[in-house]
């Protein structure tokens, strides 16, 4: 048996669906389904088996979600949490973190404070999330989300909260159990950094020591280019801002903690 050409032909069912919408959609799914589950059961050891497998049992997952069959959906998601790969695939891994929090008994309300967040009704967005916590329905499934629906409600609003509300939804952000280093976790010292300069009582060291210097992501410590123009990086705004406003600041501290390949050199040639 040639499982190589047949796994080959279970992507080109998966292909085929990606262009198709309602029944259509669903019939070349299953039919995808139905040759891979039957090669899985042949052969459960093979990789790219398994991988074949997976992928439409994702892809069925998202369908089902779409049209509203989360029950489906479901099943399928726990026939996918049987396959195991070794080594770990981290790419349907991730796919499996995506989808797990869409069968919460609260992915509703939370889909749409999301929706809130986006088309920028913030503030409704934050008090779903607040009900939720209130009924203490939230789970550490859905904390990326609210730490989303938190960075765009302190970004968007902060002209018109207090300080002490800014520094209270950033101290219920740090709370979450949401993956870092991240691009949100690093949002988010983004945000502090430009609060910070307009707000005197924001102590940004002790926020950045709160945040953790060791959740710095490779591009928070390199120049960014856009359009042609190169910016300085993240960790060297930080500590520009450090300098200029004359923050106290523990420099054995951030040596240990920031884990620099090379210091960002300022405008004085100093590094810090």
């Amino acid at each position: 048996m040639d499982l190589k050409n047949l796994t080959k032909e279970i992507f080109y069912l998966r292909k085929q669906a990606k262009e198709l919408t309602g029944k259509s959609k669903e019939d070349k799914l299953s039919q995808a389904l139905k040759n891979a589950s039957g090669l899985y059961k042949t052969d459960p050891n093979d990789e790219w088996v398994k991988k074949a497998f997976a992928w439409v049992l994702i892809d069925l997952c998202n369908h089902c979600i779409v049209t509203s069959n989360v029950n489906q959906a479901n099943n399928y998601f726990q026939k996918l949490l049987t396959i195991n790969f070794s080594p770990v695939d981290d790419i349907i891994e991730k796919q499996k973190s995506i989808l797990r929090p869409k069968f919460d008994q609260n992915y509703s309300e939370i889909k749409k404070a999301e929706e809130h967040s986006k088309n920028g009704k913030h503030k409704e967005a934050i008090n779903i999330f607040n009900e939720l916590i209130k009924k203490n329905k939230l789970t550490d499934l859905h904390h990326e989300s609210y730490g989303w629906v938190i960075y765009r409600y302190v970004k968007e609003l902060s002209n018109e909260i207090s300080v002490i509300q800014v520094k209270t939804y950033l101290k219920n952000y740090l709370e979450l159990k949401n993956e870092r280093p991240s691009l949100l976790h690093s949002m988010i010292l983004k945000f502090a950094l430009t609060y910070s300069k307009d707000h005197s009582d924001f102590e940004l060291y002790n926020f950045f020591k709160l945040w953790g210097p060791e959740n710095l992501r490779a591009e928070d410590k390199r120049n960014q280019l856009d359009k042609d123009k190169e910016y300085p990086s993240l960790i060297s705004r930080i500590l520009r801002e450090f300098v200029e406003k004359d923050l106290p600041y523990d420099i054995d501290y951030l040596i240990e903690h920031i884990q620099l390949d090379e210091y960002p050199f300022f405008d004085d040639g100093l590094p810090f």
